[in-house]
């Protein structure tokens, strides 16, 4: 069996970020699950419908699929997990191959929404941060990355990012069994979730 760790937190929180660090200090003792890649694939929808579309709630994830590969890399088999584009907000024709790993990461904005994924975690992380900063981090990724104008993106976070974050993401805080700051030296964080694992793997 391995062990499924939950990775939750606002938008541009500072979850991928912690999790690329442990996972360059643990490899290949742990794998990293981004749920970005189980969005909803969205090809039918027309221009208009994608404008007005809600992807800030945990409905636009693919929920089924997704527990469906944490529970696969849990019993320490591997999962095939979605590719999705999010300049088109569609799945590209491939999927990805995933093999197991001792530590199965789990990251995302709603992993601490979703009962299924609670009910398998050995252990529960909310990272947290000023919403300010998580805007400023959003405007330089998704126009960076994601092909996005900074006019849409404040407009979508103003819109469904912020206040879907106060009714899902800041509750499923109290579902975390440790907290930390996006904000801080992400090598201390580190070290503090990595001593957290290892008392898991003592334990276990």
């Amino acid at each position: 069996m391995s062990t499924l760790i939950l990775i939750a937190g606002g938008s541009c929180s500072g979850k991928s970020t912690l999790c690329s660090t442990v996972q360059s200090r643990m490899e290949p003792e742990c794998v990293v699950i981004p749920t970005d890649n189980f969005y909803k694939d969205l090809s039918s929808f027309s221009e208009e419908q994608l404008l007005n579309h809600n992807f800030d709630m945990p409905s636009a994830i693919d929920e089924s699929w997704l527990c469906s590969a944490a529970a696969s890399l849990s019993d320490s088999m591997p999962a095939e997990l979605p590719v999705y584009d999010f300049s088109t907000h569609t799945r590209t024709s491939e999927t990805k191959i995933v093999q197991p790993a001792e530590f199965v990461f789990i990251e995302g904005l709603f992993t601490l929404c979703q009962q299924s994924l609670l009910e398998l975690a050995s252990l529960k992380v909310f990272v947290e941060c000023a919403a300010d900063i998580r805007l400023a981090r959003r405007v330089i990724r998704d126009t960076s990355q994601r092909g996005r104008d900074v006019e849409s993106v404040i407009n979508q976070y103003l819109s469904t990012v912020r206040p879907m974050h106060d009714k899902y993401i800041c509750p499923s805080r109290t579902k975390a069994d440790c907290v930390f700051s996006g904000e801080g030296d992400m090598e201390r964080i580190t070290d503090e979730l990595i001593d957290k694992i290892s008392d898991l793997r003592k334990s276990g």
